[in-house]
C-alpha cells in the first residue's frame, strides 16, 4: 500500500472513517507538511528575487567597467 500526502488529505477530510487515535496524528502531519510547503515557497520566492538583484548588479558592474 502506497502512502501519499493526497491520501492523507482524503483520510483527514473523512473523520468518520478513522478512529480518534489515528485522526489527530494525520491532521498534525497535514498541518506540518502544509506549513513546510509554505515556508519552501517563501524561500524560493526570496531566492529568485535575490538572484534577480544579483544579475542586475552584475550587469551594472559590467557596464561601469566598459566606461
Amino acid at each position: 500500500m502506497e502512502l501519499s500526502i493526497e491520501n492523507a488529505d482524503v483520510s483527514a477530510a473523512a473523520p468518520a472513517t478513522r478512529p480518534d487515535a489515528t485522526q489527530a496524528p494525520i491532521e498534525l502531519l497535514c498541518f506540518i507538511l502544509g506549513d513546510a510547503d509554505s515556508d519552501i515557497s517563501v524561500v524560493a520566492r526570496e531566492l529568485r528575487l535575490s538572484d534577480a538583484s544579483f544579475l542586475r548588479l552584475q550587469r551594472a558592474e559590467r557596464e561601469r567597467l566598459r566606461m
